[in-house]
């Protein structure tokens, strides 16, 4: 057996998965969805006909998007997260087509969602892993001109979204209040943190979104990410990144997840 000639330099998306106390490395939800939405989850999912293939347009899950935005469901597509919806829109347009990742659109004070219409090529796709703390559904979805919506459904594959993740999305967007609640609080954190790191020997990065990136002034990244670790606490080593030499990111958790962070950082870069 042989594998394509342009795969063999690659690897695959690589992530630490390790047993620590304080894990922000994944920009996670620091929160799991409310108590609600995981009773009305179950009940549904309890009535599941299993022995039959889901809705393949996963109407009422696009509707559901549609309304949340403001926009026709004819200009919505779903799939297995923001990396499939990307992943079909490569497959379905030539160049000249605007993608807008917003997996963190949610934090961010503006977002391109205005600038959709049916005469511009724009695409925004967005995810409920982050604010919706639905991270293990992997969902995501894409907003545009219906003209290029109804194109991606030619190639995707045939029921690529199941039951149980059409009924968790479509639940989710009942829920809109605690997300809100959820993102200001994260936000919150989040320039908490910035400030923090801000006083010391650290070069911060602006985030709009639930994480933020820093390089150490006084040590290389790979060893303030090792000593981080050694106190069991976890963040990314984006030191190997192109044109991110040193650098680090932190995922925004739960305030004490935050404090044991900073208390660590100021240790480690004193």
């Amino acid at each position: 057996m042989t594998v394509r000639d342009d795969l063999r330099a690659l690897e695959g998306y690589h992530s630490p998965q390790v047993d620590v106390r304080v894990r922000l490395n994944t920009n996670e939800a620091p929160t799991p969805p409310p108590t609600a939405w995981r009773d009305a989850f179950a009940a549904e999912l309890s009535r599941v006909e299993w022995h039959r293939y889901p809705d393949r347009s996963a109407a009422a899950l696009r509707s559901a998007i549609a309304d949340s935005h403001h926009v026709r469901s004819d200009q919505v597509f779903a799939a297995n997260g923001s990396n499939e919806v990307l992943q079909t829109l490569l497959l379905a347009a030539q160049p000249g087509l605007l993608v807008v990742d917003e997996a963190y659109g949610q934090f961010a004070d503006w977002s391109a969602l205005t600038m959709i219409d049916e005469s511009t090529p724009l695409v925004v796709t967005r995810t409920f892993s982050k604010t919706w703390s639905m991270a293990a559904s992997r969902l995501g979805y894409v907003i545009g001109p219906s003209w290029l919506i109804a194109e991606l459904d030619k190639v995707a594959l045939p029921y690529h979204l199941d039951a149980a993740k059409q009924i968790a999305g479509r639940l989710a967007l009942q829920f809109t209040d605690d997300m809100d609640a959820r993102v200001a609080q994260i936000v919150s954190e989040r320039e908490r943190i910035a400030a923090t790191l801000g006083t010391l020997d650290l070069e911060v990065f602006p985030s709009g979104a639930n994480f933020i990136l820093f390089r150490p002034r006084n040590k290389p990244g790979r060893q303030v990410w090792q000593e981080l670790l050694d106190r069991s606490i976890l963040i990314r080593d984006c030191s190997g990144w192109p044109r991110l030499t040193d650098c680090l990111r932190v995922t925004v958790g739960t305030p004490e997840e935050n404090d044991e962070f900073l208390q660590a950082i100021r240790e480690i870069v004193q």
